[in-house]
């Protein structure tokens, strides 16, 4: 097996990757609770709410309002603020690590390097887009040879 070729790690912020990471758990786990009660009272083994029956409106109307707010929230977020973690740079790609998981983009995938984010096509139809700190954009335009624009 080949050696890897050794990466180069640039700090982020890690108050607001904290932050984040935080209102992800809290997110996928109220999600996860939600549904989890849906389940049940459409098993008709929730008997506690009786004012909400299974086939309720209200309950299709809560599941798909807690899955836009998800959603909203792991792809907007991202492109906003920067929450990467730790960015790593080495000559097989790029490799972003944010609060609950961590990515490598080989080189071809990523689709541009702006002044203060970088965008990546993760191999849906989605482009994600992260926001990166000031040093972190700054090594990333360092180590590509392309001039900071901005």
């Amino acid at each position: 097996m080949p050696e890897e070729p050794p990466w180069e790690w640039v700090a982020g912020d890690p108050v607001r990757a904290a932050q984040f990471g935080l209102a992800t758990g809290i997110l996928i786990g109220g999600f996860g609770a939600l549904l989890v009660v849906c389940l049940l009272a459409l098993a008709g083994l929730l008997t506690s709410a009786p004012s909400l029956d299974a086939a309720s409106p209200a309950w299709t109307i809560l599941v798909l309002a807690m899955a836009t707010a998800n959603f909203l929230f792991l792809y907007l977020f991202p492109r906003r603020f920067p929450i990467i973690g730790r960015l790593g740079i080495s000559p097989v790609g790029v490799r972003i690590v944010l609060p609950l998981r961590g990515t490598t983009f080989p080189w071809p995938q990523v689709r541009d390097v702006g002044p203060d984010w970088i965008e990546v096509s993760s191999g849906t139809a989605l482009r994600e887009r992260y926001r990166l700190t000031a040093n972190q954009a700054e090594r990333l335009s360092h180590f590509l040879g392309i001039p900071r624009r901005g």
